[in-house]
């Protein structure tokens, strides 16, 4: 056998090897993604349907001033009626990202103590390439803010870093 012939088997053989390795990185990733899509859909089917309550209009003043609740304690109240079951499940779970007419629809998270844990770990706290989205240690929840900061390592169709309003969990402990 000639030694180009060899060299040519050499290569043919390396070629099909990195073909066969990139075609299994190709579909545990996919794999992967398509596992971490459906359980972020099972979470959202979670999260309950809750109506703001409003004062209605026949609703006396004298009511309304007995009856009145400090607003923050009413939208934590809201949350923890809406998110309470994503709650039980995690504790680190402080809230909902949805951004209408994308695909982005995450549970928020916070470690304090471990700042960037959600980066490689799914909600239920199981290693995962993509992470879920996240707010860094230093946003403290409960105090009024123009917003706070969320990261992840998820592609979003725009920056990765977006504002928010009104965390979920704004007493938890």
């Amino acid at each position: 056998m000639s030694k180009k012939k060899i060299i040519g088997i050499i290569l043919i053989c390396i070629f099909s090897f990195s073909a066969f390795v990139c075609g299994g990185i190709f579909a545990h990733q996919y794999h992967e993604s398509r596992t971490r899509a459906d359980s972020f859909n099972d979470l959202s089917g979670l999260i309950n349907d809750v109506e703001p309550v409003t004062p209605s209009e026949d609703s006396s003043e004298e009511e309304l001033t007995e009856e009145t609740i400090d607003p923050e304690i009413l939208e934590a109240q809201l949350a923890q009626e809406k998110y309470g079951r994503l709650f039980e499940q995690n504790q680190d779970f402080i809230g909902w990202i949805n951004i209408p007419d994308t695909n982005i629809d995450y549970p928020v998270m916070q470690t304090p103590s471990n700042p960037d844990f959600y980066l490689k770990h799914g909600f239920d706290k199981e290693y995962s390439d993509y992470g879920v989205p996240y707010i860094e240690e230093s946003c403290a929840l409960g105090i009024s803010s123009t917003g706070i900061g969320i990261r992840s390592s998820i592609s979003w169709p725009i920056p990765a870093c977006v504002s928010v309003r009104s965390p979920a969990f704004a007493g938890r402990t």
